[in-house]
């Protein structure tokens, strides 16, 4: 008979794969978020791309719906990388417009409606506000 806990029955190696530290709910929301807004950022760079091919992205779609969802689910969980990411897309007007043009915050029923120039952008701090990202450090 084995003893309990011998490297013979397999249980030393559970309990190395419960060691393992887990995925907490707060940590992925951050870490989507990140990756939301990296992409997004990476749309604004790429001059190449048309903007009817970017709007049929269906990953640029999810990231500019819900980027900040997932900021906000974050409770906290959110890095200094992030909160850097999110000021770039925020107060760059380029990226600014280009996820708005994705998805028009002011107005998701109507993505017509949606500012077609920088002329046309509301102040950062009018987004924040919004989203209600303005508590968050």
């Amino acid at each position: 008979m084995k003893a309990k806990g011998s490297e013979e029955d397999g249980s030393d190696r559970r309990a190395s794969y419960t060691a393992q530290p887990s995925f907490e709910g707060h940590a992925c929301h951050a870490m989507i978020a990140e990756d939301c807004v990296q992409h997004l950022l990476s749309l604004g760079q790429q001059r190449s791309m048309s903007h009817t091919s970017a709007r049929q992205s269906v990953l640029a779609n999810y990231a500019a719906e819900y980027w900040w969802q997932h900021v906000l689910e974050s409770d906290g969980a959110c890095s200094q990388r992030l909160l850097a990411l999110v000021i770039e897309l925020l107060t760059n007007e380029t990226n600014l417009l280009m996820w708005l043009q994705h998805y028009n915050v002011d107005t998701p029923w109507a993505p017509d409606e949606a500012p077609t120039t920088v002329y046309d952008l509301a102040s950062p701090l009018y987004h924040a506000a919004l989203l209600e990202l303005v508590w968050w450090k």
